[in-house]
């Protein structure tokens, strides 16, 4: 994946911490991975077919990139094969030349809830920590915003993004392979942040609070998704043990 446009961005836009540390890990991060099924996943999106995409709507629930008559029978059978490759899927749905990708999660409905009680989107510049396999960014250029960087350490998330973006080339949005500790402290400047589902994982959320905030320009919006109590008190509970199976819950 090329990450020149993303530079250009970010350089005229002063973010030159982030353009000038990714001109120095990039051109030899993915030769020094280690993950057992990186090269697996990377091979499966670059399998994928060559097809260009007759349609986009990023404001359906499930994301439409193309239409089934934009490829034969054969193609279509081969990105599906290779889609199910880089199963499970835990953001979505979205629909690819006709074949839908399923969800473990209704991302569709969590940004239903979101979309109308958040500032404008149009023409910001969009940060999404914890952006899993891109899902929400895309919804956020259907909210036409300027740009939008995602984050996310996990390879898989990165390859399922990969095999989107391969047919949406053209549109803004990148994936960093990153955690948002990885991110310069200085010199970000974002108009909108999002940090969702992500902060109870958080060992130290104050921290990481602290980190969105260090992300953001001035007069920016920061907006938090997570797990709530059902009350009007400003309460907080912090669980000694694992809740709901999950570990460094807040």
């Amino acid at each position: 994946m090329s990450y020149l446009k993303l530079l250009e961005v970010l350089d005229h836009n002063s973010m030159n911490g982030l353009s000038n540390l990714l001109k120095k890990e990039f051109p030899t991060f993915f030769e020094n991975i280690n993950h057992g099924d990186f090269q697996k996943w990377s091979c499966v999106v670059n399998e994928l077919p060559s097809v260009s995409s007759s349609t986009i709507d990023l404001n359906r629930g499930n994301i439409v990139i193309g239409k089934k008559s934009d490829c034969s029978n054969s193609e279509r059978k081969l990105i599906k094969k290779q889609l199910k490759q880089l199963m499970p899927w835990r953001k979505g749905p979205y629909s690819l030349f006709g074949i839908y990708i399923n969800s473990e999660w209704r991302s569709d409905m969590k940004w239903i809830r979101l979309q109308d009680d958040i500032k404008p989107l149009k023409n910001k510049l969009v940060l999404d920590v914890g952006c899993g396999n891109g899902y929400y960014g895309w919804r956020m250029l259907g909210r036409e915003a300027k740009y939008v960087v995602g984050i996310d350490p996990s390879l898989l998330f990165y390859n399922q993004f990969s095999a989107i973006k391969k047919y949406t080339s053209n549109c803004n949005i990148d994936f960093i392979p990153w955690g948002i500790d990885e991110l310069p402290d200085a010199g970000l400047f974002f108009d909108t942040v999002f940090s969702m589902g992500v902060i109870y994982h958080r060992r130290d959320p104050i921290e990481h609070l602290k980190k969105l905030a260090k992300c953001l320009k001035t007069n920016g919006e920061i907006i938090i998704e997570s797990l709530v109590i059902d009350s009007h008190n400003l309460d907080v509970l912090i669980p000694k043990e694992r809740y709901a199976k999950m570990k460094n819950v807040w």
